[in-house]
């Protein structure tokens, strides 16, 4: 079975459950409308039969367009009793063999309860092959063009006459001698050779092999445009993300007792645990991270008001200019210039790396620090007319999309905006 991401059977889970919020079932919606995701939409309809057992039930008159059509109109009803009834009541009948399909809630006798376990199983696949079949039969978008906007969950692009792609995987590698090479043309195989190591691309992946006795610290740079990001193994086997905007310079051969880097931007870092050679991570204005073995994530923009360390698993060392600070899991460290180290003990940490399992993340987010996180994934040029709007938004955007979907989400919180030619993104009063 394709290999799916957590993130996409969490939405489809909980668009089976109606869970979603109206972002999360715009992000899902518009997810799938791709046509080289269809191979998922099998995928996870596969993945939730297999959680069933329907036993003799005739399901295969789910799959007709008729009742798909009929589905999918209750799934755009947003109504105040929504959520009181479910998608698929008036179609038990069809399949259960009930004159008149009870209420499954209030079933309390042993042969009821059977019947209702039955019927909420039904409910889940149909749900599932109501998404399927509308996808491939077409029908989704030509129903749901024909709903009121505000009664429709699916986020469909704004009229507008341009379009940005979203991100991809590339960076710019400067190897000791002061050269560079484009990681997104460079073909597989060996691309650089420091001393006794190999710099290696497999895969869209960089690593470094060592073939020999290393004598001499040599540097290596890789650096990530606005609209890039890409990943990497260092020689000591810790592997790295990096976010749009961001760079790490590192040894081609870690030859000395500590092992060091320096990070700006945004980077995410598995560090390979090696006993008595302590790791470090150099960032923001002299500001470091020690470790032996973690996960964490590092912030250091320039144009963002602090630099924030999140910590995953094991522990960090944080320092600054005034103090030094041990982290837990789950805690962040928030860094600002020379003020007082702060910790945050609860820290949203699926949230701060949001971003490396492949969406935006935002909670009580301004309009500014929204489009400050498009225009490093998008390169764009964002302008305002009249002051910006002081409304907070929370909600999760899938990065795959295009500018336009994402912002057609936004647009139902009437954010209004207008994208120019050359990525220029005005955003409107």
């Amino acid at each position: 079975m394709k290999r799916l991401s957590k993130r996409l059977i969490s939405l489809f889970e909980g668009y089976i459950n109606n869970t979603l919020s109206d972002s999360e079932k715009a992000a899902f919606f518009e997810t799938l409308r791709s046509e080289s995701r269809q191979e998922d939409v099998r995928a996870l309809i596969d993945l939730e039969i297999k959680k069933l057992d329907l036993g003799e039930v005739e399901i295969d008159r789910f799959l007709s367009e008729e009742n798909a059509g009929g589905i999918l109109q209750r799934v755009l009803q947003d109504g105040a009793d929504r959520s009181k009834d479910n998608l698929f009541k008036p179609y038990l009948s069809n399949v259960t063999g009930d004159a008149a399909a009870p209420d499954i809630a209030t079933a309390s006798v042993s042969l009821k309860k059977e019947k209702r376990v039955k019927r909420l199983a039904i409910l889940r696949w149909a749900v599932a092959a109501s998404v399927l079949v509308l996808l491939c039969a077409g029908l989704y978008w030509g129903i749901a063009g024909k709903q009121d906007e505000k009664k429709t969950l699916a986020a469909t692009a704004p009229q507008e006459q341009y379009d940005v792609l979203p991100g991809r995987n590339s960076a710019m590698i400067i190897l000791s001698d002061g050269s560079r090479i484009n990681l997104d043309s460079a073909m597989d195989g060996k691309i650089g050779q420091e001393e006794n190591t190999r710099v290696v691309k497999q895969n869209g992946q960089l690593s470094y092999k060592s073939v020999g006795l290393n004598r001499k610290t040599l540097y290596n740079t890789i650096t990530t445009a606005r609209g890039n990001q890409y990943s990497l193994v260092l020689p000591d086997g810790t592997r790295v993300w990096l976010n749009a905007e961001s760079s790490i310079t590192f040894p081609t051969a870690f030859i000395e007792n500590e092992r060091s880097v320096k990070i700006s931007g945004e980077a995410y870092l598995e560090v390979a645990k090696i006993k008595n050679r302590p790791f470090k991570a150099f960032f923001s204005d002299g500001a470091e991270i020690e470790v032996l073995g973690t996960h964490f994530n590092i912030n250091s923009y320039h144009d963002e008001p602090a630099a924030r360390a999140t910590l995953l698993e094991g522990k960090i060392r944080v320092r600054n200019a005034r103090e030094t600070r041990l982290l837990e899991p789950g805690q962040q460290a928030y860094i600002k210039n020379n003020h007082p180290m702060e910790i945050i003990r609860n820290a949203d940490v699926e949230a701060a790396v949001a971003w490396k399992n492949g969406f935006f993340s935002f909670r009580n987010a301004d309009i500014q620090t929204i489009m400050l996180h498009l225009a490093r994934w998008y390169d764009l040029d964002v302008s305002y007319k009249g002051a910006p709007r002081n409304e907070k938004f929370s909600g999760e955007i899938d990065r795959s999309l295009t500018l336009a979907s994402v912002l057609a989400i936004l647009d139902k919180t009437k954010v209004r905006f207008r994208i120019e030619k050359e990525n220029k993104l005005i955003i409107l009063p």
